[in-house]
This record gives structure tokens, sequence and C-alpha cells, in this order.
């Protein structure tokens, strides 16, 4: 399995109304992003993305605070954890039974999503 995750939680960030399509768009997120961090700037995390796809990388310990910071950031409609693996099936077999393990004894539903490219 890859390594750290288990130790960071790994947010993917949808982002709302400033997904616009003019030239102001790359200011917008460039704001949010800003806003992101000086929020976050007691924790000790990466904020990564362009172009509409953000991920915020944070230390499990600090996951109330990113997600309070993230359910009021202007720009964000929503965010998920994500999980990150390497490129083979076994790692990802092994990856979706932890998610669902983990689902079921938290009592949510066996719902998750796999996104993935062609080689």
């Amino acid at each position: 399995m890859t390594e750290g995750v288990f130790l960071n939680k790994l947010y993917l960030i949808k982002i709302g109304e400033i997904a616009l399509k003019g030239g102001n768009r790359k200011f917008f997120e460039k704001r949010m992003k800003k806003n992101i961090k000086l929020s976050l700037k007691d924790v000790k995390c990466t904020v990564s993305g362009s172009r509409g796809r953000y991920f915020i990388d944070a230390p499990q310990d600090c996951s109330a605070r990113v997600e309070a910071v993230l359910s009021r950031t202007f720009g964000i409609k929503g965010y998920s954890e994500v999980s990150r693996i390497e490129k083979n099936i076994d790692e990802l077999i092994e990856e979706s039974v932890r998610l669902a393990r983990q689902n079921i004894a938290n009592g949510e539903g066996l719902r998750f999503k796999i996104q993935s490219r062609r080689a």
C-alpha cells in the first residue's frame, strides 16, 4: 500500500461558482487556494491542483479542523476524502475492501467511486 495513506487524509475539493470560463477564473481559484492556506496556516498540510481540481493532503489528527475550514470557504461546493493508490489491480482491490469495511463499521453506505485512466 502507498506510504502515508493511513497517516494523512487526502481531500478532493469540489469548486462551485468560481468555475468561470472567463479570464478571471485563474484569479478566483488562486484566491481560494490562498484563503485555504491562510485558514490552515497552523496545520501542516499541502494544497495542490489547478484548473478546478484541487487536493489537500493533511495529517489525520487535523481532519476536523480541515473539514471545518473547507465547509466555510467561499467557492467550495463540497469535498470528499479520497485515496491515492499505485497503478495495480491488487492495490485497488485491497483499498476497495478496506474502504468498504471502514464504511460498514461506521454505519455508512457502500457507495464509492473509482476513477482511472487507460494506460
